[in-house]
């Protein structure tokens, strides 16, 4: 495609690697496969063990092509939108949202509470409680609500302030931080149609940069246990685990939030 290629070098290699293992695994298994299955015409014992070997094999190589299609996926959404608006999304600048967008903002999370509810609502967000209104108004106020536009829409926000909207105390972090020595990250959400794309590191990233501008000595997150995704997140920028704990939030379905925290280096 014009303008940025498919096929970059880290995927070409995953490509030839993935497709020698797909390669190999096929011509071995199905060679041990037939001798097996001989074995187990002569002695029917072997039976069980021909069919359980059938049912790995099947679930190895299915899972060596389901991980291709994913990666194959992800790097067609972001092809085809670098064609479509000729930027890649993580070009695309974080803005601080004015009062006059506050309406636009809270249909926005509402629009994220409706997607994350069909999706099993594992942030055990709900509208007219988190992120509300209210607490979106606030954040308008104190100029800690930013967000990503793509179109002139909204498809992604987030929070970064000094409140950690709950009982931070409890946390095992690697540095005993006061009070405005560090910055938290809430309400992070990115539009469907726009997920697996690089926003929510970039999102992180610009964070982190913007803290550590403000003096900060770390930066500091949670999310609930179920959240594999956020985890999977925090982690892939460099936030280390700060163990997992009951924050005081009394949010329905969610009695402990795991925490992580990223130490700004000096």
């Amino acid at each position: 495609m014009k303008g940025k290629r498919f096929f970059t070098i880290d995927l070409t290699v995953f490509t030839i690697i993935a497709g020698i293992l797909l390669v190999l695994l096929m011509a071995v298994g199905i060679n041990f496969i037939i001798n097996l299955n001989a074995q187990a015409e002569v002695d029917a014992s072997m039976q069980t063990v021909y069919w359980v070997v059938i049912a790995l094999f099947i679930a190895v190589v299915l899972l060596i092509i389901g991980i291709m299609a994913v990666v194959f996926t992800t790097r067609y959404k972001v092809v085809a939108l670098k064609k479509r608006t000729g930027k890649n999304l993580t070009d695309l600048t974080v803005e601080e949202v004015t009062s006059s967008e506050l309406d636009e903002i809270t249909k926005f999370y509402d629009q994220i509470i409706d997607e994350v509810v069909e999706a099993g609502n594992l942030p055990r967000w709900k509208k007219g409680v988190y992120p509300a209104r209210d607490y979106l108004e606030k954040a308008v106020t104190e100029k800690t609500l930013f967000s990503v536009r793509h179109e002139g829409k909204i498809i992604a926000a987030f929070t970064l302030s000094l409140d950690a909207d709950g009982d931070y105390s409890v946390g095992r972090w690697s540095k005993n931080l006061k009070y405005g020595e560090y910055f938290v990250i809430h309400a992070l959400a990115v539009q469907k149609d726009f997920q697996s794309q690089g926003i929510a590191r970039h999102i992180v990233k610009y964070a982190i940069k913007l803290s550590e501008e403000f003096g900060a000595k770390a930066v500091r997150a949670d999310c609930t246990l179920v959240n594999g995704k956020a985890m999977r997140l925090f982690e892939s920028v460099g936030f280390k685990s700060a163990g997992a704990f009951d924050l005081k939030r009394n949010v329905e379905g969610a009695t402990c939030f795991q925490l992580y925290e990223y130490i700004i280096k000096k």
